[in-house]
């Protein structure tokens, strides 16, 4: 039996040296019989296993606190997700990718890797929308929608293998020296020489024939030039008279007057000398028809000087 302590002095030694006793002693197995620790023992045992138990819950709830995002992180996302869908609707993916992968920064929620995804493919940038349609489905193995998603991958695979350039063909063989002789001298027929006596070139049918068209035609304009010239003077003395009849004197009547003077003079002028210049270009032309040896050499020249006009004619018959 064990022995009452008689003090507390000894009863504390004897709790003390039976604690140590009982937490030192191992388990025995015996021949034919079964020793286990005190009831001590299997105490501090269930204390252990509750414990241990009590931290894995709290592990376990710590790391699904850590893994969840914090409700104005959460709220945040939602406000980018709503703005990326504005963006989406109005056409202007590039704007919703920035808006989803905004809210995917703050919450790891795998519904915004698709919308990524969407986003790419409508903006036709086929290789980031292949790149995130696996991410998506790398990340919820286990998504409703997979059979849809490796569908649209196929067809993107399918859309970017067609796109690629074609290989380029390998380099042609060089073609073998073609071999040549030196080539022949090919005579080359000496021109034919003009028989005398052979019929002459249409030019030389009729050398003056252009002066005479050009003298023509330069009468013609002179005279119209006359004619104007008449014209002006007539309306000119209409207003002297106009001018004389009025009671009152009118310088407007005298100014388009003394105009119309003006213009009948230079017409005048213009009208003789294209007159005198397209005679004497007829007669050139005639003459050189019928000379042999062609056209005569001339040189016309217009002179104007104060108060006078006329022609300088110059040249060869």
């Amino acid at each position: 039996m064990r022995p009452i302590a008689t003090s507390s002095a000894e009863a504390q030694g004897l709790r003390a040296n039976a604690k140590a006793t009982y937490v030192l002693r191992p388990i025995v197995v015996r021949h034919g019989e079964f020793a286990a620790p005190g009831c001590y023992n299997a105490a501090m045992f269930v204390r252990l296993v509750f414990i241990l138990s009590l931290l894995g819950v709290v592990a376990g709830v710590s790391t699904v606190a850590w893994a969840q995002p914090s409700k104005k992180a959460a709220a945040t996302a939602r406000g980018h997700y709503k703005k990326g869908m504005k963006a989406y609707d109005l056409g202007r993916f590039e704007e919703a990718v920035m808006e989803f992968e905004a809210a995917y920064d703050l919450d790891e929620n795998t519904a915004y890797l698709f919308n990524i995804a969407q986003a790419y493919r409508r903006g036709h940038n086929d290789t980031k929308a292949l790149e995130l349609y696996k991410t998506y489905l790398r990340k919820a193995p286990d998504a409703t929608d997979r059979a849809n998603v490796e569908s649209i991958i196929t067809e993107i695979e399918r859309k970017i293998a067609q796109a690629a350039p074609p290989p380029a063909p390998p380099p042609a063989a060089p073609a073998p020296p073609v071999q040549t002789t030196q080539p022949s001298a090919v005579p080359v027929a000496a021109p034919a020489a003009r028989v005398a006596g052979s019929a002459p070139s249409p030019a030389d049918d009729h050398p003056g024939r252009a002066l005479t068209i050009a003298g023509i035609a330069t009468a013609g304009v002179g005279l119209a030039a006359c004619a104007t010239g008449v014209v002006f003077a007539l309306r000119a003395k209409s207003k002297d008279d106009e001018a004389a009849k009025g009671v009152v004197y009118n310088p407007q009547l005298k100014k388009d007057a003394d105009s119309a003077r003006t213009y009948a003079y230079v017409s005048f002028i213009v009208g003789g000398v294209a007159v005198v210049t397209g005679t004497v270009l007829t007669i050139l032309g005639v003459t050189a028809q019928g000379s042999p040896t062609g056209p005569a050499v001339t040189s016309v020249q217009p002179m104007l000087g104060p108060g006078t006009a006329g022609l300088a004619l110059s040249g060869s018959f």
